[in-house]
């Protein structure tokens, strides 16, 4: 992963702990489409990118599971 990209995961991952982003499933779909658009995160799960961007998929899934939709 490039150095913009570990940039881009790094602000996520503060985004992502700010409480008032946290409480709004909105902003959390938000983050979740930024990532995807970011990463080209495969739209059903795809083994092989799990293994090349782990910390990726993490992330998004930790987002993801945090919506309470």
């Amino acid at each position: 992963m490039s150095s913009y990209k570990d940039l881009f995961l790094e602000n996520v991952k503060a985004k992502f702990e700010d409480e008032n982003i946290r409480k709004d499933p909105k902003k959390l779909s938000e983050l979740m489409t930024e990532m995807e658009a970011r990463y080209k995160i495969p739209m059903f799960n795809d083994e092989k990118f799990n293994r090349k961007y782990p910390e990726v998929i993490e992330l998004y899934r930790k987002i993801s599971s945090a919506r309470n939709l």
